[in-house]
């Protein structure tokens, strides 16, 4: 366990079960509040739950400077064990952005009209941003390693995946997308 004293106990069900119930008063806020924009409920503020719930049990259960090492942990860049595998993140979405626009270019349609003005662009890759890192320093920084423990790479991801996934469905829904969209997010 990169990055923690191996005497820690650090129980993934503990992060899962903060997560959702830091999270919950997220979700009736998102039915009954107007978005934060177009496609954005109030419930997408719950990204930063992962965050908090890991930050509480690591504070709670270790020494002083535990709450930095996982927030060093967020952005360091070592811990995939081959950098071929950062190629790989920014290629696969990449071809599968080009493979969705060959397949309408194919079909004969056209590209549906961007709802984002250009100046806008900056401000969300920021938000973005930080939205994935507070659900990464949970579900990465704080249980993939205990899980990987117990159970295989690709039964972690499983695990962690479904959890995602589950997690997600409040705002998505409240998003307006519908079962098949929200299906095709979590395959």
């Amino acid at each position: 366990m990169s990055g923690w004293p191996e005497a820690l106990d650090r129980s993934p069900a503990r992060l899962i079960a903060l997560t959702f119930a830091l999270s919950a008063p997220f979700w009736p806020a998102g039915a009954v509040l107007d978005r934060l924009s177009e496609n954005l409920p109030v419930s997408a503020l719950m990204a930063c739950c992962p965050l908090l719930a890991a930050m509480s049990l690591v504070r709670r259960h270790e020494p002083s400077g535990a709450v930095r090492r996982l927030l060093l942990r967020i952005v360091d860049w070592r811990a995939a064990p081959d950098s071929g595998w950062y190629a790989l993140a920014f290629a696969v979405p990449l071809g599968v952005m080009a493979a969705s626009y060959a397949v309408l270019v194919l079909l004969g349609r056209s590209l549906p009209e961007p709802r984002v003005a250009l100046i806008e662009i900056p401000l969300l890759f920021a938000v973005f941003l930080a939205s994935a890192a507070c659900e990464e320093a949970g579900w990465t920084a704080y249980a993939t390693d205990p899980l990987r423990t117990r159970l295989s790479v690709p039964a972690t991801g499983v695990v962690l995946g479904v959890v995602w996934a589950v997690w997600h469905l409040v705002p998505y829904a409240q998003a307006g997308h519908g079962p098949l969209w929200i299906a095709g997010q979590f395959r």
